[in-house]
């Protein structure tokens, strides 16, 4: 099975409101690159499409050429082939390759119409080996939410979050399991909630690192939202709704 990933395609740590005096809505999200793969998975990956599920192969009348640019050791190492379907050299430098570094995929191709001058195009598209082992919270899901609810989702004034109201508030945590880059990501309009959001996200302690399967840590960015989730602004937060 491979898993791969999109904008919408991430895992969550949340809690549902069980009552209207239960408080807002509120739930943590994996923020998620618009394309992204483990390394492992690439084992079973034998196709562009399979890297990439916007790419058009009906677009495509012939393959002139299919260069998957990967970096080993910081210097970029180029396989060319001539069909959709991946080389046995695409392959391996994909399973090789620094798992912290971006991958680019450039298509030189003959589009598939009926114009008397069909010349050459070029589509290209990038994406990024996520790591296999989740960032996670000392002690898991549970005390996340508590930690949560107890220091600022209990604080927020009733009346704060009605009708379509949201705040949203990112955050990554590095190698080490530490927080940085927090900032508003949407305002719940009210400061003092949105100081009791940033300020208990600033205040959270380490986490467990997010890792790959050869043991090298990673940041990874998460976002904590409170409140209505059928707001327009949650598909621009790269998450995905369990």
């Amino acid at each position: 099975m491979i898993i791969l990933f999109t904008v919408l395609v991430f895992p969550s740590f949340g809690i549902t409101q069980s009552s209207a005096n239960a408080g807002p809505f509120f739930e943590v999200y994996r923020v998620h690159p618009y394309l992204s793969i483990t390394q492992e998975a690439i084992n079973e990956v034998h196709t562009l499409s399979e890297l990439n599920p916007h790419f058009k192969a009906s677009w495509i009348k012939d393959y002139i050429s299919v260069k998957v640019l990967t970096i080993h050791d910081g210097k970029t190492r180029t396989s060319t082939g001539k069909s959709e379907t991946l080389t046995r050299e695409q392959k391996n430098n994909l399973l090789n390759a620094d798992v912290d570094q971006e991958v680019s995929v450039k298509v030189l191709y003959i589009p598939e119409n009926n114009l008397k001058q069909n010349d050459p195009k070029e589509m290209d598209f990038t994406f990024v080996f996520i790591p296999e082992n989740e960032a996670n919270f000392p002690k898991g899901k549970g005390p996340l939410k508590n930690y949560l609810k107890k220091t600022a989702i209990d604080k927020i004034e009733p009346g704060v979050f009605v009708g379509y109201n949201l705040a949203a508030v990112k955050f990554t945590l590095n190698k080490e399991g530490e927080i940085f880059n927090v900032h508003l990501f949407e305002s719940s309009t009210d400061k003092k909630t949105d100081e009791l959001l940033l300020k208990a996200i600033q205040n959270m302690p380490c986490w467990e690192p997010a890792e790959y399967a050869n043991g090298q840590e990673t940041n990874q960015e998460f976002v904590l939202t409170v409140g209505n989730m059928e707001n327009c602004m949650v598909n621009l937060l790269n998450i995905r709704q369990d």
